[in-house]
């Protein structure tokens, strides 16, 4: 059957955008670059759009690293005026952001955990840079694995202690993440903090964000005796995988 809307419904929601325009419209600030949050791209690496959210995390918190799962950015910022509404769109989800703590060995794990690419839960950081290499996983997906963790140009050592700012939404476990250590202190929003950073900073600094990257992922060599085998263990026995070598 044809699908009908209930025009009292649709006349409720029509008065409700008519009523909130106000407010979306409203400009709050501006930003001099295209603030990316394409998911081909914040979802596979650093993008200056992610690098923006978690240096405001760690400016307003004062923590020593902050961190966000990509699904939190839901749309790209255009160059030019940033309204509410443009930055709601981008940031729609009401998180706010905690502090807790974490060994360096307990970071290292958390990431291996959640840097699946192309995945909602991969990591957007600040504070530290990482090393990586691209491996297909128990479940023949794309992910990477921690090679070299670095602060300040310096190695992380597993038992270094850092205060970590990330959104409540991963703190309690949403997209797969997990935290032991309990809230030292719940902040604003990440809506509030990433509006406050953008008003606050030169456009000079902002474009200085389109250039840096905290993330260098490499790919390994293909391990074809491993693909293989991952092939095999998902499909029926009397089906057969061959993979041309020439």
């Amino acid at each position: 059957a044809a699908f009908s809307p209930d025009k009292n419904i649709a006349e409720t929601i029509i008065e409700y955008e008519k009523e909130q325009q106000p407010v979306m419209g409203r400009n709050l600030t501006s930003t001099p670059v295209f603030l990316n949050a394409e998911q081909a791209y914040i979802r596979n690496g650093s993008t200056n759009f992610g690098q923006l959210c978690t240096r405001a995390m760690r400016e307003a918190t004062g923590a020593d690293i902050a961190l966000i799962n990509s699904g939190i950015i839901s749309a790209s910022i255009p160059e030019g005026p940033v309204s509410f509404g443009t930055l709601y769109n981008s940031i729609p989800y009401d998180s706010y952001i905690v502090t807790t703590e974490m060994t360096g060995a307990e970071l290292k794990t958390l990431l291996n955990s959640r840097m699946l690419l192309g995945e909602s839960a991969f990591p957007q950081f600040a504070g530290f840079e990482v090393s990586a290499r691209k491996y297909l996983n128990d479940e023949g997906k794309s992910a990477a694995v921690v090679q070299r963790l670095t602060r300040d140009g310096k190695e992380v050592s597993d038992t270094d202690r850092f205060t970590v700012a990330l959104p409540d939404f991963i703190y309690y476990g949403g997209d797969g993440y997990e935290c032991t250590s309990p809230v030292l202190e719940e902040g604003p929003t990440l809506f509030d903090v990433v509006a406050d950073y953008l008003d606050s900073k030169s456009d000079e600094e902002l474009e200085r964000l389109s250039g840096s990257s905290n993330l260098t992922i490499w790919e390994e060599t293909i391990d074809t005796d491993n693909i293989i085998s991952k092939l095999q263990a998902n499909v029926p026995e009397d089906v057969h995988v061959f993979l041309n070598q020439a």
